[in-house]
């Protein structure tokens, strides 16, 4: 069973992005973005010391963006960026 999901938001910045779901299953991750971005999206994945573990530049079409990623070692946190225009959205992930 799963506990209930909670959205975070930093008093930063409004939410502009949604990472599901979390943690990523089959490492399918899916992001549903509130402000559908107008340019290409950056998509890079950090481990927690910073190293660059994936990168690919996705021509968004809609607000939700779905792709696959190579294996990840399971319950690992992880660091997802999205870049677009003048947009920069990070979001901690897991793989299960």
């Amino acid at each position: 069973t799963y506990s209930n999901v909670l959205m975070l938001r930093s008093n930063v910045k409004e939410q502009l992005m949604s990472v599901f779901p979390n943690p990523v299953i089959e490492n399918k991750i899916n992001i549903k973005f509130f402000e559908r971005p107008e340019t290409p999206v950056d998509i890079t994945i950090y481990s927690m010391i910073g190293a660059k573990v994936f990168y690919e530049r996705f021509i968004q079409t809609g607000s939700t963006l779905s792709f696959k990623v190579p294996s990840m070692a399971k319950n690992a946190h992880y660091i997802l960026e999205a870049v677009y225009g003048a947009e920069t959205l990070h979001e901690q992930i897991m793989f299960q």
